[in-house]
């Protein structure tokens, strides 16, 4: 690649296949549509925006929205292109070249992919041999390393792994390192474990509207925290960050969100319930609290659920294959089910 950066010249483009057809359960998406209500409410009011003009570039019908909910300030609120967005933008404005960013293994790739981008370098602390984060050797690696800034995902993705407000507050007071708090998967856990309401300087929490609200198509994501940290991420962001028309639609989700909580006990009930059923075939199953199942994975199974046409991310850890499976539709869940019995009940 003649133009490119020769720091960037063995990254690999993120690509995301497109499937239009066979069960999705491969990228934690909601498998519902977006309320009648809402979407009704949408087309009324998508008359009245200008699409010739720019859209608010403060997003302040949407901030306004949040700061309600949460019962917080508007300052205290950022919106961008996905939380993802919101990583990229406080490490583009944190992170110089050998910055230590301290993380797990396995969690979320991009922040790996973020953190190479600015010349950061990664640590990451294993996971326990179940998956479930060992709070005790996190902290002391941040004490031992000293990072210039701490990733935990909570729910973490992709194993589902949890930890309790108690312990978010424990590593927090343990370090001034910058934490950002990736709460993507929290609606599936439970807010009371929230480090939202937290308001500590060195703590920074993101959302998004992708998983539990149903809308990964419109790419929207806030981000809560002190007022100079939300100035800091504003800085680096770019003009116009969300288009007028996500941002409406954003704003009614936020606003009649509890039209979605019947959808999330839904999603719970099921990820309940299809743990047991694995566990009940021997299959090497964890907890998770998030909207998906982490599992271990063999040829035999995985060559059979390929056939099948289901769709579902697979993963390679310390040479032992490994899957995360989103909760779908009953009938979709059964059906993952029946051909996962068929490998187990020969």
């Amino acid at each position: 690649m003649k133009y490119l950066k020769e720091e960037y010249q063995n990254r690999i483009p993120y690509h995301a296949k497109m499937i239009s057809d066979g069960i999705i359960l491969n990228a934690n998406e909601s498998p519902f549509p977006l309320p009648k209500t809402i979407m009704d409410e949408f087309i009324k009011q998508l008359s009245q925006i200008n699409l010739n003009r720019y859209p608010d570039t403060d997003v302040t019908i949407l901030n306004e929205a949040i700061s309600k909910k949460y019962n917080i300030k508007p300052e205290n609120v950022t919106c961008g292109v996905g939380s993802d967005s919101l990583i990229d933008c406080i490490m583009k404005a944190t992170i110089n070249k050998n910055d230590l960013i301290l993380t797990v293994f396995p969690t979320f790739s991009m922040y790996k992919q973020y953190a190479e981008l600015y010349g950061g370098i990664i640590y990451e602390v294993p996971l326990n041999d179940d998956f479930s984060y060992n709070i005790d050797l996190i902290i002391n690696e941040i004490k031992k390393t000293n990072p210039k800034l701490v990733v935990l995902c909570n729910p973490n993705n992709p194993t589902g792994s949890s930890m309790s407000l108690k312990d978010i507050k424990k590593i927090i007071s343990s370090t001034n390192s910058l934490i950002i708090l990736d709460e993507a998967y929290i609606e599936f856990y439970d807010e009371k474990e929230s480090g939202i309401n937290l308001f500590i300087d060195n703590l920074i929490v993101l959302r998004t509207f992708s998983k539990a609200y149903g809308f990964a198509g419109g790419r929207i994501g806030y981000g809560i925290s002190t007022k100079e940290n939300i100035k800091m991420i504003d800085t680096i962001k770019s003009p116009y960050f969300i288009n007028s028309m996500t941002m409406l639609l954003a704003t009614l989700i936020i606003k009649n969100n509890d039209l979605f909580n019947e959808r999330i006990d839904y999603i719970i009930r099921e990820r309940k319930r299809l743990y047991q059923e694995y566990l009940s075939l021997n299959i090497e199953i964890y907890q998770s609290k998030a909207n998906f199942l982490w599992m271990k994975l063999n040829d035999e199974i995985e060559n059979k659920i390929d056939d099948n046409k289901i769709y579902i991310r697979k993963f390679n850890i310390n040479n032992k294959k490994y899957c995360r499976i989103s909760i779908g539709t009953v009938e979709e869940n059964n059906k993952l089910l029946e051909v996962i019995s068929s490998c187990v009940k020969h």
